[in-house]
């Protein structure tokens, strides 16, 4: 079979047809014009090359340069040329088109998703769940700065310090403190605000941190809280709070001591099982622990399970009042040493 240009002249004599691989949404060229193929339907029954036309495939533009029945003559602008059908080159536009289709819905369902989750995550914080309480973080929404983060955040009054939350890596916990020392301290040592859950209980409060292993935290956390509390009033004014807002004092770390300080009849007390005892300084009690030892200081209240999950989105209020109760001894303590 022999196929003709538009003079009439012979170009080829087709043997067989030349196989098309890979082509991209097909598209017709006229005139100068793109004209849009045929969506939908059987479009090999509905399509109709013509000579002079141009189309694009996945090699780039062609145009069909002679057409003989079942068969057609095409050429690329780089001069390349095959002898393919006009079956095949309809069927392999429906297929391409299919494609297409099926990337845009698949393209469109992803951004409904990101819509519905941006939705999701700016709703906030609504309160604690019942599956919230774990000692793991999860399949968890409540640590995320848009959720108990920006929450909190909003609540708190400070004049000169932006704070940002972050959830900790692995664990149900939240800490909230200044932007600037996020970037510098990290969260395995220095001072900053906390919440954290467990299967029966919500904690919250302050911390302050010492690790044995690196002793720059000294500077930004566990020095300052020394020397603000060698201070016979601000000791005081602590233990007012802790009778205040029902606060326990706690080593989270286990390393330093390993039962809760409170308050008992205006002095503070270390509960050890069933033995009370009396402790006459605070201060003079953190300064005998070992310097070597890692501490983990939690100034804290604690929350039954059943009575966060009661209190709704208000427990936000809760956190943010002991926190701005608390703002005094974390904005003197998390200045370092040499900079006061």
């Amino acid at each position: 079979m022999s196929l003709t240009d538009n003079h009439g002249n012979i170009t080829r004599t087709l043997t067989k047809p030349c196989p098309v691989h890979r082509y991209f949404f097909f598209q017709a060229h006229g005139n100068g014009k793109h004209r849009q193929g045929i969506l939908g339907g059987n479009m090999a029954n509905l399509l109709k090359f013509e000579v002079g036309l141009m189309y694009e495939n996945m090699k780039g533009i062609y145009e069909v340069i002679s057409i003989d029945d079942d068969s057609m003559l095409i050429r690329w602008k780089d001069g390349n040329e095959i002898v393919t059908t006009v079956d095949l080159q309809s069927r392999i536009i429906e297929r391409m088109t299919r494609e297409k289709e099926s990337e845009k819905q698949e393209k469109d369902e992803k951004q409904q998703k990101r819509k519905e989750h941006k939705k999701k995550g700016s709703a906030g914080f609504s309160g604690f769940k019942s599956a919230d309480f774990k000692d793991t973080s999860k399949d968890t929404d409540w640590r995320r700065q848009d959720n108990i983060g920006s929450a909190v955040i909003k609540q708190l009054r400070t004049g000169r310090t932006a704070f940002s939350s972050r959830a900790i890596l692995r664990q149900p916990e939240v800490h909230w403190m200044d932007g600037k020392r996020h970037n510098r301290q990290g969260s395995n040592y220095g001072i900053g605000f906390f919440a954290r859950v467990d299967q029966k209980s919500l904690y919250y409060g302050i911390h302050i941190q010492r690790s044995a292993a690196d002793r720059r935290d000294e500077l930004e956390g566990w020095n300052p809280f020394k020397i603000w509390l060698a201070r016979k009033e601000n000791e005081n004014w602590l233990k007012q709070i802790v009778v205040a807002h029902d606060l326990i004092i706690h080593d989270a770390s286990m390393k330093s001591f390993t039962h809760d300080i409170t308050v008992h009849d205006k002095d503070w007390e270390l509960k050890s099982d069933k033995i009370q005892n009396k402790i006459e300084s605070l201060s003079s009690f953190l300064a005998a622990l070992s310097d070597s030892r890692q501490i983990d200081l939690r100034i804290q209240k604690v929350t039954s399970k059943e009575e966060t999950l009661a209190k709704g989105e208000n427990i936000v209020e809760e956190i943010s009042t002991l926190f701005n109760r608390l703002m005094p001894l974390y904005e003197l303590a998390s200045v370092p040493v040499d900079a006061k």
